[in-house]
């Protein structure tokens, strides 16, 4: 179960402002060839490279092409997907940003929901 399902199992928050908090991860999300970028694990030629093979196969992912052209190392995309969560706000900032629920609140849930993942994840 992924945050935003715990927390409209437990009536925090509405599926239709889960869905808009998620809208708005997506828009802020930096493209994975803008950090490989701005982290000098690409050159602009290199994404212009990968973007090119994307539109001939549109179901590959950005990393898979890197990947594929020899771009990038598995460990270099996995460090480049790290930089664009650390920089993507995650769900319950969105939340709170839109006044869904306050910080104190935010927390508690995330602890509700790191106990529950927890007991899951034992059994």
């Amino acid at each position: 179960m992924l945050f935003g399902e715990f927390l409209i199992k437990r009536g925090v928050a509405t599926e239709e402002q889960i869905v808009k908090a998620l809208d708005e991860q997506k828009k802020i999300r930096l493209p994975l060839g803008t950090v490989a970028v701005t982290n000098h694990f690409l050159s602009i030629k290199d994404v212009y490279a990968v973007l090119n093979r994307q539109v001939e196969d549109p179901e590959k992912k950005f990393g898979e092409i890197a990947l594929e052209l020899g771009l990038l190392t598995e460990q270099e995309l996995d460090k480049i997907i790290e930089l664009q969560y650390e920089k993507n706000p995650n769900i319950g900032e969105i939340l709170v940003r839109r006044g869904v629920l306050n910080k104190e609140r935010l927390f508690e849930e995330l602890n509700a929901f790191v106990r529950i993942k927890g007991a899951v994840l034992s059994e």
